[in-house]
């Protein structure tokens, strides 16, 4: 073997991968460089201690890895870097004084962190940066003012700073920042308008702002962002049009947006995102094409809409978004297999469609939205197929889509989009089981099911979801078991399950998923004990479920529930003590424990029921003077109240009580002439008060209730012609005044 020969050949291919870079083609660069490390191989495995040969080969293992990262071959490229690593270490064991050999392996350390950092390997990154920056510590202890080291160096502790921001080792990274600042300004000693020093300073500044930002420190980042924007705008005073520094300013002016919304400043957050916006726009003036700055637009116009809607400006909000799309279609014949640019649009059209809809109640431009996303979502996942967070938003477009049916009145529609919404959730928990996105927005479609289906009369298929829903609510409890939220929707669907139930002639089981809904209510009062609604709801389901009790002939237990209820009202009151949607549930809770109680022959505690029902209901219409139902809540405790002395051989209270109640009848009446129940209620009450007289000898008194009694139920019968209970009442009172009229 000639070492000199074949020495000459590797340089040569090496020369001409060198070439092939220059000129874009990288896979020919590839192949020369392989070439070039077989020969320089062969080499070493003769003379393996040849410097020389050694240090060539791992410049052209790091060139390597560079072609093998544009040719989107990271895994490769992984391996090449590491390569070059391990033998610059070969040749150090034996040569550790070589500056171009140390430097070159603090070059391959760079890339290889870049390169670790792109594969979300950042504790590997964490550790790469600092070996590159001990290494370029290396040379420098030999050249102190070398240049082009102090920039890697520089730029080397500017990345470790913002991984370890990520890493939120805040500390660590505060230091490593100014570090890297200290370094660009030593540079900018030696070399004062070195632009690429120049921007890397304004960028640590910048990580500096969001150190402060993410600490809240708000006073101080907004500083630090104003500090890195003026060294972009000293750079733009040497290079006006430098793609990269403008592009740079407008990030920076995109985080102060940021920051501004952060502390409700709105005005000042729009006017610098208009300005990050004009900043894009001016470079794509220059160069039209340059997707990665459309990008950056389209984030700070995503931005910018989410201000907007915040300061009640929708239809601004939908310019942005209308923005946001005209880009991406822009983008699309430039990278038409790009991921990212479907996935957004798709997320942008889902974000106009609620826009539309919630804001602007534009229900067709809803679904051309929708129809849209779908779309998008649908490329999304061909060209990314095991993307879990595509199918969850394609399915959130689709539930959105059937939603939009319903309100179309197209039910049938409606119900074939939510079973292609709850086909595509399925795909995304097939890819990620325990993802809680897609087990809770499968869950939300399943709850919107239920009432389609009830709207539709298909009762078992309501049923069906109310089940299925409550298995991917348990599985989601399984994993954050205090979800307020998740807790809250089962409670939710456990009412909703109690009703089909019922309406199925199932009491039993409405009676054990009654009973489960208050224990969920209970769990999530636990978190959030002075909750009015929670309360009212627990009280309310309490209520349900005495009445079911009362159906399975259990009726202590449901007295016991009914006395539940109404300390939960009690203590809603005591928070809300005008609350009249509280005050007029604990009055129907309290007609119904005075029912129950009438019926287990407990007068003495029917009577305190009655009194504190009437109080209620008193204090309901100091509130509401003509509450309808206030009123004939109130008629009704009393016409109640009045066969409660009845059987206490009360006469004469029972008939000022069965007055009372038809003077409260007559109230509803004079505001509602056609109250079925009022005119129901006040004749059941004057054929009760004829009965009172007519046992207490008052016959002509007798005789004028049932005649009363008669013309309101003939009343009733006008308004409902073929009731038959109203049907039955007058035939039998009929019956009575002919008698009596004979008599």
């Amino acid at each position: 073997m000639s070492l000199t020969k074949d020495f000459q050949l590797g340089k040569i291919s090496l020369a001409e991968g060198d070439y092939c870079v220059a000129a874009s083609r990288y896979q020919e660069a590839k192949q020369e460089y392989l070439t070039a490390i077989s020969t320089f191989d062969n080499i070493l495995s003769s003379f393996p201690n040849e410097k020389l040969v050694a240090f060539h080969k791992g410049m052209v293992l790091a060139k390597l890895a560079d072609v093998q990262l544009n040719l989107s071959q990271n895994i490769e490229a992984h391996q090449s870097y590491l390569e070059a690593i391990t033998t610059y270490d070969k040749v150090l064991s034996i040569y550790p004084d070589d500056i171009n050999i140390v430097n070159n392996k603090g070059i391959a350390l760079l890339n290889f962190a870049d390169l670790q950092l792109k594969l979300s390997q950042k504790l590997e990154a964490k550790k790469s940066y600092q070996e590159a920056i001990n290494t370029f510590g290396d040379v420098l202890s030999f050249l102190p003012n070398d240049v082009p080291t102090l920039k890697n160096r520089g730029y080397a502790q500017k990345c470790l700073s913002e991984l370890l921001l990520a890493l939120s080792q805040k500390d660590e990274a505060q230091k490593y920042c100014q570090t890297a600042i200290n370094t660009f300004e030593y540079i900018l000693t030696l070399s004062p308008n070195d632009i690429i020093t120049l921007s890397n300073k304004g960028l640590s500044l910048a990580i500096f702002g969001d150190l402060y930002f993410e600490s809240t420190q708000h006073a101080q980042g907004e500083k630090k962002y104003i500090e890195s924007i003026n060294v972009f705008d000293y750079i733009l005073g040497l290079y006006p049009n430098d793609v990269f520094t403008l592009y740079n300013k407008g990030l920076i002016l995109t985080k102060l947006g940021a920051l501004q919304f952060n502390q409700l400043r709105a005005i000042e957050a729009e006017k610098f995102y208009q300005e990050a916006i004009n900043i894009f726009d001016s470079i794509l003036n220059i160069s039209p094409n340059t997707v990665y700055v459309i990008k950056k637009k389209v984030y700070t116009l995503f931005s910018l809409a989410k201000l907007q809607l915040n300061l009640s400006q929708p239809k601004e909000a939908q310019q942005s978004y209308e923005a946001i799309i005209a880009a991406f279609d822009y983008m699309l014949p430039l990278s038409p297999n790009d991921f990212f640019i479907y996935y957004y649009k798709g997320v942008t059209l889902l974000n106009l469609a609620e826009l539309q809809l919630d804001f602007l109640q534009q229900v067709q431009e809803s679904q051309q939205s929708c129809q849209g996303a779908i779309t998008a979502f649908d490329n999304a996942i061909f060209l990314s197929p095991n993307n879990p967070d595509t199918f969850i938003k394609k399915g959130q477009a689709l539930s959105k889509l059937a939603y939009l049916q319903l309100k179309l009145s197209q039910p049938l529609d409606a119900d074939k989009f939510y079973q292609e919404a709850i086909t595509t959730f399925d795909n995304a928990l097939s890819l990620s089981p325990d993802n809680l996105d897609a087990l809770n927005d499968k869950a939300q479609v399943l709850s919107e099911l239920i009432d389609v289906y009830l709207g539709t009369s298909k009762i078992l298929q309501a049923q069906q979801s109310c089940l299925e829903a409550i298995i991917l609510i348990d599985h989601t409890l399984s994993i954050l078991p205090d979800d307020i939220y998740t807790l809250f929707r089962k409670g939710q669907v456990l009412e909703s399950l109690v009703d089909i139930q019922l309406k199925l002639s199932q009491p039993l089981m409405a009676q054990q998923s009654c009973q489960e809904a208050v224990v969920v209510l209970k769990r999530v009062l636990s978190f959030l004990p002075d909750d009015i609604d929670l309360l009212e709801k627990n009280g309310k389901m309490l209520q349900k479920l005495a009445d079911i009790e009362l159906h399975l002939s259990q009726p202590l237990e449901a007295q016991e529930s009914y006395q539940k209820a109404i300390v939960i009202f009690d203590n809603v009151l005591s928070l809300s003590p005008d609350n009249i949607s509280v005050l007029t549930n604990k009055g129907i809770t309290l007609i119904k424990l005075l029912d129950l109680q009438l019926n287990l022959s407990q007068p003495l505690e029917a009577q305190e029921s009655y009194q504190k029902a009437i109080v209620i209901f008193d204090n309901v219409l100091s509130l509401s003077p003509d509450d309808l139902y206030a009123l004939n809540n109130k008629g009704y405790i009393l016409k109640r109240v009045a066969e409660l002395q009845l059987e206490l051989s009360q006469h004469f209270k029972a008939q000022k009580f069965y007055q009372e109640a038809i003077t409260i009848f007559d109230r509803v009446l004079s505001l509602s002439p056609d109250n079925i129940y009022a005119l129901n209620k006040k004749g059941e009450t004057l054929w009760s008060l004829g009965r009172l007289f007519k046992n207490l000898s008052q016959s002509e008194k007798a005789f004028q209730s049932y005649q009363a009694a008669l013309i309101v139920f003939e009343n009733s019968l006008t308004l409902l012609p073929d009731d038959t209970y109203l049907q039955n009442c007058r035939e039998h009172l009929q019956q009575i005044v002919t008698i009596w009229t004979k008599v």
